[in-house]
Order: C-alpha cells, then structure tokens, then sequence
C-alpha cells in the first residue's frame, strides 16, 4: 500500500486522523495564544503546520507497515 491508499483507508475506517488534527490545532492554538503579539502565528500558517503533523503522522504510519 502507498501513502495515499493507507491514508484513505484509514479515513474510511476511523477517526484517528480527525481525532488527531483536531487534537493538534487546539494544542497549536494554546501555543499560540501564549506568544507576543508580533510573533503570533497566522491562522493558516496554524493550519499548514498542523497539516505537516497530519502528513507525517501518515508517513510514520506507513513506514511501520511497511517494515513489517
């Protein structure tokens, strides 16, 4: 299975990677909250970098199958 197959399945079949995404921007977000007014993170760099998360999360994921 390739990464797009594994991430589909996984969507079909689960939660996980919502649970996980969501669970990720309310952690960035906090952190965000916690920074000085002039280094606050824009809201679709929040976005991307919990897309990122997302993405490697997936890789991980992959890389574990298919070393078994």
């Amino acid at each position: 299975m390739n990464t797009f197959e594994i991430e589909s399945y996984i969507k079909d079949h689960s939660s996980v990677l919502t649970d996980f995404r969501n669970k990720y921007l309310n952690f960035l977000n906090s952190k965000n909250a916690t920074r000085s007014t002039d280094k606050k993170w824009s809201n679709l760099r929040i976005e991307r970098e919990a897309d990122k998360a997302v993405n490697n999360f997936i890789a991980q994921i992959t890389s574990n199958i298919s070393n078994k």
